[in-house]
């Protein structure tokens, strides 16, 4: 079987700033817009469609983890984001994953490991943390880029194996992230 596996809110903040439709309804309009090419593209017999959960661990170790992002919802963004994910749940053969206690890449890591046994999956995202997950039986399609990286792609970004992924992060840091590298490394 083949799996799809949606990063939910890296997709709906793309439709938000796509600047393909403007409106009251434009991330609505671009999400589903986008959608659908995607779908088609890898004919999948499952679709699964993660949302984000908010990082307890990860905040209870560092209280200031993503802390310089700025949320704002001067497009009506969060109800325009609840409608979407009420438009899937009701009509849409697409199955809603979240755990409230998980970012959304945890919980895609999870059903990789899971799925990945007996199915070839493809995650959806323009995430690079989660190119750690790359494998013969994963693949990473970036809609930013419309590529699908495989393990080459990864050793050529980042010089070591998609499961090395995480310890160059580790030492690098992630400024997306508010994550410092280490000193003199990151």
């Amino acid at each position: 079987m083949s799996i799809l596996l949606l990063d939910g809110y890296n997709l709906i903040y793309r439709a938000r700033y796509s600047g393909m439709n403007k409106g009251d309804h434009s991330v609505i309009f671009n999400f589903f817009r986008g959608l659908r090419p995607l779908v088609e593209k890898f004919s999948p017999d499952q679709v699964y469609m993660v949302l984000e959960g908010k990082p307890v661990k990860r905040l209870e170790m560092d209280p200031n983890y993503k802390g310089q992002r700025v949320y704002h919802n001067d497009d009506n963004f969060n109800e325009q984001r609840r409608s979407i994910i009420s438009i899937l749940e009701k009509f849409y053969p697409i199955n809603i994953v979240k755990h409230n206690d998980y970012e959304c890449d945890d919980v895609i890591g999870y059903l990789a490991d899971k799925f990945k046994v007996d199915n070839k999956v493809t995650i959806i995202s323009s995430d690079k943390d989660l190119m750690q997950l790359v494998s013969s039986k994963v693949r990473l399609f970036d809609p930013m880029k419309s590529k699908v990286i495989g393990e080459k792609e990864v050793i050529e970004k980042f010089g070591v194996k998609p499961n090395q992924v995480i310890d160059v992060q580790s030492l690098a840091g992630d400024s997306s992230d508010n994550v410092p590298g280490v000193p003199g490394i990151g």
